[in-house]
């Protein structure tokens, strides 16, 4: 859409987009690809990002060891947004085991929490996106860890006056999916 190709051109801050080898996260590096005139630091844990633009720095990065990384571009490129959209690939039967929760609270709630603190001094926008797509029971696992971690990260950002942007949406795609008219898909 042209409106918004012109609003992507007049960006002047740098993106640092935290998961974008697939899914949402690399719709939104393809919609900052209009503007060449910003630098767009990409994370793939597994998956490597096809580069079609001098401006795209595509970055190995572990969520669970790779802080050091971010470091680097955060402590260059201010100002900066960060989009994160993390999100482990998990598998299971019926129910949701504890240590597959753990790395849920890890992903979604204590790195997120690290990174804000961590950068609290720094000028930057943090864009949390928030999805459901796992259910037991009709009771969503996967959204009450990240209700909670909203709720967390949302206490941090006031408290560092770190501007944040929560959007919420459904996972399409997924054996799992939810959408307004299905709000309780079978599990």
């Amino acid at each position: 859409n042209k409106l918004l190709k012109n609003k992507i051109k007049k960006i002047k801050y740098n993106i640092l987009i935290i998961g974008s080898s697939q899914g949402i996260g690399h719709d939104i590096l393809n919609i900052f690809n209009e503007n060449k005139n910003i630098k767009k630091f990409v994370t793939y844990n597994k998956n490597k990002i096809k580069i079609n633009s001098n401006s795209i720095y595509p970055i190995q990065f572990n969520v669970y060891n790779d802080l050091n990384k971010i470091d680097k571009i955060l402590n260059k490129n201010t100002p900066i947004k960060i989009y994160y959209f993390a999100s482990p690939k998990i598998y299971f039967d019926n129910k949701l085991p504890v240590s597959i929760r753990n790395i849920y609270k890890y992903i979604f709630l204590k790195f997120p929490i690290l990174l804000l603190k961590r950068y609290k001094d720094k000028d930057i926008s943090f864009f949390y996106p928030s999805t459901t797509n796992i259910f037991e029971n009709k009771n969503s696992y996967y959204s009450k860890i990240k209700l909670n971690a909203e709720t967390k990260i949302k206490k941090i950002c006031l408290k560092y006056q770190i501007p944040l942007q929560i959007i919420r949406f459904p996972a399409i795609n997924s054996r799992q999916s939810v959408s307004l008219s299905n709000p309780n898909p079978k599990s």
